[in-house]
């Protein structure tokens, strides 16, 4: 079977996503960026890694198991950033449970063998929470257009984690396949080395 793209994220609840989702289409129809609308809103707390069918089982499992230990937390959203020249996104504002919720995901991926290059594969950026408006396909022009706008105004909002979600490319768009509902006691917090 072939290899498959995956990628583990938060979802905030259905209506905070149409509201996000409601700054997306101003940004396309706008500033005629439509990639942000190939997957849900989100926050990608593990970036896309190809793996094959059993990697993927393996994957799952661990899901499975890390959302067994880990609580609920709250995330806040705050206003807007960028990443130059390309990215669009609303802030999401870092805390030690999200960190600790990161660290305990990626390092949970280096120990199992079948997942940790393909870990190393997608890795290209530090982890900096946010949800995506515009990217990939938001011109240099309209980028700056776009970022004068959002940059004066105020956004805010919260939702908790309730879930690890599991993302699957389709080919086309990103798709939810399985959420792992966070059911632990203890807030989110790194293993001891």
């Amino acid at each position: 079977m072939p290899d498959s793209l995956y990628f583990i994220a938060l979802l905030p609840p259905p209506p905070l996503q149409e509201t996000i989702r409601a700054l997306q289409r101003e940004v396309a129809d706008r500033f005629q960026s439509q990639a942000a609308f190939k997957s849900p809103p989100h926050l990608t707390l593990i970036p896309p890694l190809k793996l094959q069918t059993e990697s993927a089982l393996q994957l799952r499992h661990l899901l499975q198991q890390l959302s067994q230990e880990v609580a609920p937390f709250a995330i806040a959203l705050a206003n807007f950033a960028v990443f130059a020249p390309r990215v669009l996104y609303v802030h999401v504002e870092s805390s030690a449970a999200l960190q600790s919720l990161h660290t305990l995901v990626n390092d949970r991926l280096e120990q199992e063998s079948g997942l940790a290059q393909a870990l190393h594969q997608g890795r290209k950026h530090a982890f900096i929470p946010h949800i995506t408006l515009g990217f990939r396909d938001l011109s240099p022009l309209n980028f700056h257009l776009a970022w004068q706008e959002f940059e004066q105004r105020s956004f805010q909002a919260h939702f908790r984690a309730e879930a690890l979600t599991l993302l699957q490319h389709n080919g086309h768009q990103w798709e939810a396949i399985a959420a792992y509902p966070l059911t632990g006691s203890l807030a989110p917090s790194p293993e001891p080395s």
